[in-house]
């Protein structure tokens, strides 16, 4: 008889726990990213070229000039996104130039293999960096730094 009931606690309590991790994990799911989701769906975004053109009234000849606008601007974006990509590397280079300048040689492989772990988490299954960045320090004559966290490309959960 106290062994039934011994059998029926721990039954109970695995029963429990059970139920607690399942809340935790659909409720952080379902907490954090439908919340973060709604947000994002919230934050008001720049019209598009169709429903501007609609809503202040343009001639197709207006629209077709805006659209114009709109493209050369954007090559503008491409080329200061490039010349700040090179701006970053050129800044990083420097702060690994300055660190090295500090460290023994054996730091130097310490900080290298540090960076390769980072860069490579899971033995290279995945990559950190953002598309169209450059290949890692181990490619490289001269390695580099670890790039900065994208938040846009890390994992997200499915929303509902």
């Amino acid at each position: 008889m106290i062994t039934k009931y011994k059998a029926l606690i721990v039954v109970t309590l695995i029963g429990v726990f059970a139920l607690g991790v399942a809340a935790g994990y659909f409720g952080e799911r379902y907490l954090m990213h439908v919340r973060a989701e709604r947000m994002r769906q919230n934050r008001p975004h720049f019209p598009s070229l169709d429903a501007m053109a609609k809503e202040v009234g343009m001639s197709a000849e207006q629209r077709e000039k805006v659209g114009e606008i709109f493209r050369r601007n954007e090559e503008r974006f491409k080329g200061l996104r490039g010349l700040m990509q090179d701006k970053l590397k050129e800044i990083r280079a420097q702060l690994k130039s300055e660190i090295d300048a500090v460290l023994t040689p054996e730091q130097q492989k310490k900080f290298e293999t540090m960076i390769e772990k980072y860069l490579h988490p899971r033995g290279g299954e995945r990559d950190r960096r953002p598309p169209g960045r450059e290949p890692g320090p181990e490619s490289k004559k001269e390695p580099g730094p670890a790039p900065q966290r994208d938040p846009e490309r890390e994992p997200k959960g499915e929303s509902r």
